[in-house]
Formats: structure tokens, sequence, C-alpha cells
């Protein structure tokens, strides 16, 4: 899991980040977004040179990365430190109605973010005008999930943005962990880093 090292919350600025990675190859399929996501300061490496692809996010960073995006948005500013080094984002959120304690509770967060949770506190960071759909996605064009599903309705949304597209069946395997190369695309495509899919 990340730390809070990778997760700052504070207003400074972050320091550059390279453009390139030593487990990024740059034939793989999220070359681009590692690096540009780093570059744009939307997410950090993980220490020596690396951006660890294949690693999971843990709810905490999910929150953090949904406090840094509605902060910057808004004109706002994330409070600094903190203990837990998530706690800061964590209070933002709650205190600008991004959800509430007993929909993100503080015990789940050092448990691995689903791609539902990824989609779904995004979603809440972010102003409607950056989630207009771009292409048509019919109802039940989502293998394993219809529209009426509790995250139905927001997932859709996504796909119709171009934001995610899934995988190569289109299926969004929602109850399953998010990568940080997934993350990475997700967040160059909401800041209108990379074309959208």
């Amino acid at each position: 899991m990340l730390t809070e090292r990778f997760f700052q919350t504070g207003s400074e600025q972050p320091e550059p980040q390279p453009t390139t990675f030593s487990d990024v190859p740059d034939s793989a399929w999220y070359a681009q977004y590692a690096g540009k996501a780093a570059q744009a300061g939307l997410m950090n490496g993980t220490g020596g040179s690396r951006f660890s692809p294949n690693a999971t996010l843990s709810t905490a960073e999910v929150v953090t990365l949904a406090a840094r995006l509605h902060a910057e948005r808004n004109g706002k500013t994330l409070p600094q430190g903190g203990s837990p080094w998530y706690q800061g984002a964590y209070d933002y959120c709650i205190n600008n109605g991004l959800f509430t304690a007993a929909e993100v509770p503080l015990s789940t967060m050092t448990v691995t973010a689903t791609r539902y949770q990824v989609v779904d506190l995004l979603d809440r960071a972010v102003p409607d005008s950056e989630k207009e759909a771009i292409k048509t996605v019919a109802d039940g064009f989502i293998p394993d999930l219809r529209l009426s599903d509790p995250y139905g309705p927001v997932v859709y949304r996504w796909y119709r943005a171009g934001i995610v597209e899934g995988d190569g069946a289109h299926r969004f395997n929602g109850s399953t962990g998010i990568s940080r190369a997934e993350t990475a695309a997700i967040l160059c495509r909401l800041a209108g880093l990379t074309d959208r899919v």
C-alpha cells in the first residue's frame, strides 16, 4: 500500500515528476498516462523512479484523489498534515459534501478500493460539464452491470463520457480493485491531458 508521501494533501506545489519510470515500459498501454499524470502532479511515483503500475489503491488514496480534484476545480486548499495522513482529505470531503461518514466510514480507509468506489467518488469531485456524453452507450451495453444497478447510472455516465470503457468485452468488473495505471488513465482523461476513449 502507498503512504502519505505519495498522496500528500497539502497545498504546496508538487515536485516535478519524471515522465518516464523504470517499471513503465514505453510500449505499455499505460505509459503515456503514467508520465502525464505524474508531470501534471495528479499522481506521484512510488520512489526509486518507480510508478508501481499494477499496485491497487486503498480507499484513503481514492478519497485523497477526490479531494484534490474537487479542491483544484473549486479554488480551495486542502488541509495540510494530520494523522493519519489521509485525515485532512477525508475531512475536506465530508465538509464539502462529497460524501458522508456513513457512506465512506473511516474504518474503510485501508481497504482496497473497488472500481465502483473509484468511479463513484471521483464522479462526485468533478462538475457535470466534465462528464458530458461524447458517444452513445445503450442501456445493457455493459455485460456485468445494468443501468438500474446501484452503481449503474454513474458507470454508464462514465462510459458515455469516454472516461472508462471496461475490459476487452466491455465488462466493468466493478467489485475488483483498480490499479495505479488504470487510475492514471482516468485522471488524464478527466483533466483533458489525453483523449477520451
